[in-house]
């Protein structure tokens, strides 16, 4: 399926796509991480591209109830967004990501045990939609990066950095509304692209556009503070992974200090800024002791401080 309507607008670029990346190593993916890349094939092999309607309610059991009910009944919109399946069912995490490369792998936040840190199993998502429905424009907190591997589907993006821009999210996208850029579904239109293109709002910073179609056994890689709206243009199914490693781990510690403070900055940086502190506290012994340790309460009380959730 093309990508016709906002391609067709004047400006808008087609996000790259990466055949090669089984060959990268780290270095070659971080000179390319600066922006969005489609990686072709990343899913194929895949167990998870077999799952089936069957499987997924018996997984998701309650959860997805009514998201069945009204996906049979043929309401148009409907969205399983974030389900949160791989905190039940770990052992499924594997279907998804036995083939990938390391650099898409090696996620820094592993090494903060939960509860002191948001855990691996909230932040490995699926997202189910019928056609039609969308999450709407926004860019992934603490300055974060993502992948995300269509299994079934197509899901059609648009993108834009957002790091020059001087209004936080949520305010931004508020504003953006209010000048009639975005649907009340918080999405732009090939026309308001255009509009956008022509005349961005004041206070706004001029932005160059990319849109990419992701159809099943592909992924699409969202650097740090990349403003990103999702469309399925089939019914779609899809796994995220939202995560902090090389490419972002300087902004994401910006972020903690310039929201939380340098003693969080610093703390975080102790933390899993080396990669013999990141060890250190993958270690089972030294993850016990930090997560329930009696002479461990003082930096316990300091990282949840710095990991809770910005007001």
């Amino acid at each position: 399926m093309g990508i016709a309507g906002f391609r067709d607008v004047v400006g808008v670029r087609s996000v790259p796509v990466v055949t090669n990346w089984r060959g990268f190593d780290r270095r070659d993916f971080l000179c390319r991480a600066n922006g969005p890349m489609v990686l072709r094939g990343l899913g194929d092999g895949a167990k998870a591209l077999g799952w089936d309607r069957d499987l997924l309610q018996a997984l998701g059991g309650p959860r997805l109830r009514d998201f069945l009910a009204a996906r049979d009944a043929g309401e148009e919109g409907v969205y399983a967004a974030e389900w949160y399946l791989f905190k039940d069912h770990p052992e499924r995490l594997d279907d998804v990501i036995a083939g990938f490369p390391e650099y898409l792998l090696d996620d820094w936040l592993e090494s903060i045990p939960p509860p002191l840190s948001f855990g691996g199993d909230t932040r490995n998502n699926v997202y189910w939609g019928t056609a039609g429905s969308s999450t709407a424009l926004h860019y992934d907190s603490f300055n974060g990066c993502t992948w995300n591997l269509t299994l079934k589907g197509v899901k059609r993006w648009v993108l834009f950095s957002a790091r020059d821009f001087v209004w936080p999210s949520p305010e931004c996208w508020a504003l953006l509304a209010a000048q009639g850029l975005l649907t009340d579904r918080g999405l732009f239109t090939p026309e308001t692209v255009r509009q956008y293109l022509a005349a961005p709002p004041d206070g706004f910073p001029a932005v160059t556009f990319y849109t990419a179609d992701v159809g099943g056994g592909d992924a699409i890689y969202v650097p740090w503070r990349w403003a990103h709206q999702v469309q399925n243009i089939t019914e779609a199914l899809a796994v995220s992974r939202f995560y902090v490693s090389a490419e972002n781990f300087d902004a994401f510690v910006d972020h903690f200090r310039t929201s939380k403070g340098r003693p969080a900055a610093l703390l975080l940086r102790t933390l899993i800024g080396t990669r013999s502190g990141r060890a250190l506290f993958r270690q089972p012994r030294v993850r016990r002791w930090l997560a329930a340790g009696r002479t461990s309460a003082p930096l316990r009380a300091l990282m949840c401080r710095a990991m809770a959730p910005d007001r």
